[in-house]
């Protein structure tokens, strides 16, 4: 999970950061200002956490460019005025955390945001990002730093790596080589060391994880 932090209070960047780490989520990076974080949503994080209030500029407005691109964020925020709140709140975050930030309350947010958007995935494609169903994609395949989607006859190549995808992953994908996870569902037949699912065959290693029913 890609994580972008818009703070310009470096020591607060810095503790979100490391609470973060220290839960498993390293895919992190820190803006301080709207000009850098626009460019960082280039690379489309998975998630942002957003200050509403910066010294030269306005989260909220970031807010709105991370609304229209379907990009999930959480308000951090220390300003309790109702007016500000009731503005941010057109934005449609998924929470609020209040400074100073509380680990728990943190994590609990991330979960709740990869539990509501669990059941897809966000792919890049010429159109545009696009949301598939989980339940449609038949494996993945690692490649390098990037990760192939295959999805019957539409194959998406994300920037990212296979451990990275794997934590997005409903319950029933299992990894059964270093190079591939495949949905156990649409396992067609499966041998000791090779799986059928429709026309694919995909190596299955010794230590791969059980796949009977």
């Amino acid at each position: 999970m890609k994580i972008l932090i818009l703070e310009d209070e470096y020591l607060i960047a810095d503790m979100i950061g490391i609470m973060l780490k220290r839960n498993g989520y390293n895919s992190i990076v820190h803006a301080d200002s709207f000009a850098a974080a626009s460019e960082l949503i280039e690379d489309e994080p998975d998630v942002c956490f957003v200050d509403i209030r910066l010294n030269e500029d306005n989260g909220i407005e970031f807010a709105k460019i991370l609304q229209r691109k379907e990009i999930p964020f959480i308000f951090i925020t220390a300003n309790n005025e109702m007016e500000t709140i009731r503005s941010a709140a057109l934005t449609n975050p998924q929470a609020y955390l209040s400074k100073p930030v509380n680990e728990r309350d943190l994590i609990a947010s991330l979960e709740i945001i990869r539990a509501k958007f669990s059941r897809y995935l966000l792919v890049r494609t010429n159109m545009g990002k696009v949301k598939i169903r989980q339940s449609d994609i038949l494996y993945i395949e690692a490649d390098n730093v990037y990760s192939k989607i295959v999805c019957g006859s539409r194959t998406y190549t994300e920037r990212i790596t296979l451990k990275e995808v794997e934590k997005l992953l409903e319950p029933y994908f299992v990894r059964v080589h270093r190079s591939f996870i495949v949905n156990r569902n649409r396992i067609d037949s499966f041998k000791s060391n090779e799986l059928r699912i429709e026309n694919f065959k995909i190596p299955v290693s010794k230590n791969s994880q059980d796949l009977s029913p």
